[in-house]
């Protein structure tokens, strides 16, 4: 079960030129995974504006608003079907059979068709729906082309490693934030980002995990942020030839509050090479969020970005609320303009 509310999407912004504003709230917590087996089939239920315990608690209600939206044509009023309500990013490849983009209005009420309320990926099974291509599905306007949409089908075009394809985790287990750039600047991690089909997920024991399945040539920057206090952190790094592990490296190191720590693996000594090899995170130049290695207007603009957020805000991350007042104020900002 995914909540729109509280949980934040792979990628966010304006899809198209339409003057809906960007939704996207909360932070983003990486792949869902759940079991089945051969020959299981499943459906999806879109419930518009509300939540599923509200729709168990109330059954019955007449609120067209939050009427749930099957993917199955039975279960919709007056049978809109699920050709109307989901449609596949486009045909031609698995990864693309298995996007779908939500059109979250029934097409019975005044639906605006513009099919990019909602975008999920699957793996590991086989959507049947129709595509945006489709002229039934009167796509009002086509956002797969530029933009946000062209990274969105950019990320989808990366297939999963094949048993020859050479890839990395990045696995942190501990009280920090895990944030990787890809060489041409490209970031992952818990706030989303974009690297074309890269994913970041934290499994069962709290542990931050980003996958990168297509590597470039060059460094991969890893940014690890404190949470609260900080304390013994350790970082792993492991190569693997499709689904057989060939190397690891595991370092261990205690970070402090509100501390950036950085270092860097290379992807051509893994791809070329076979070897995994990075130093033990340092501790970088004061206020350097992003680890590149100088504060500038960047750092500055991202603390900026949550002037004025408190605990229990929406946004608030205690990471920036450098005198820990339980508010990032001015004086955080200025603490950071004034170079830490």
């Amino acid at each position: 079960m995914v909540s729109d509310r509280t949980q934040g999407a792979r990628f966010s912004g304006q899809l198209g030129s339409g003057s809906e504003p960007d939704r996207n709230r909360g932070d983003y917590k990486g792949v869902k995974t759940c079991t089945m087996v051969p020959g299981d089939t499943f459906a999806t239920i879109l419930v518009p504006n509300s939540t599923m315990q509200t729709l168990y608690d109330n059954p019955g209600t007449s609120n067209s608003h939050i009427r749930p939206i099957f993917s199955l044509a039975s279960a919709n009023p007056e049978h809109q079907m699920y050709f109307g309500q989901i449609a596949k990013i486009r045909d031609g490849d698995e990864e693309f059979r298995n996007a779908i983009a939500y059109e979250d209005m029934l097409l019975s009420a005044n639906s605006d068709r513009d099919y990019n309320d909602l975008i999920v990926h699957f793996t590991g099974v086989t959507v049947y729906a129709p595509t945006l291509d489709n002229p039934e599905l009167g796509l009002a306007e086509d956002w797969r082309l530029e933009g946000l949409g062209s990274e969105v089908v950019e990320h989808i075009e990366v297939s999963p490693p094949d048993p020859d394809t050479k890839w990395i985790t990045i696995t942190l287990k501990s009280p920090a934030d895990l944030l990787v750039y890809d060489p041409q600047g490209r970031v992952i991690g818990k706030e989303g980002g974009y690297i074309p089909g890269a994913s970041f997920e934290t499994d069962e024991n709290g542990h931050q995990i980003v996958s990168l399945p297509a590597l470039d040539e060059g460094e991969y920057r890893i940014v690890l942020r404190a949470i609260g206090d900080g304390g013994l952190c350790h970082l792993e790094i492991k190569g693997f030839q499709g689904g057989t592990e060939l190397v690891s490296q595991e370092e261990p190191f205690v970070i402090g509050p509100h501390e950036v720590f950085k270092t860097e693996v290379s992807a051509s000594s893994f791809t070329e090479g076979g070897t995994i090899r990075f130093e033990v995170p340092e501790v970088r130049i004061g206020c350097d969020f992003n680890g590149d290695g100088v504060r500038d207007d960047i750092d500055i603009e991202k603390i900026s970005s949550l002037w004025n957020t408190c605990e229990g805000d929406e946004g608030y991350d205690a990471f920036y609320d450098f005198d820990d007042d339980g508010c990032i104020t001015i004086l955080d900002i200025m603490y950071v303009v004034n170079g830490c």
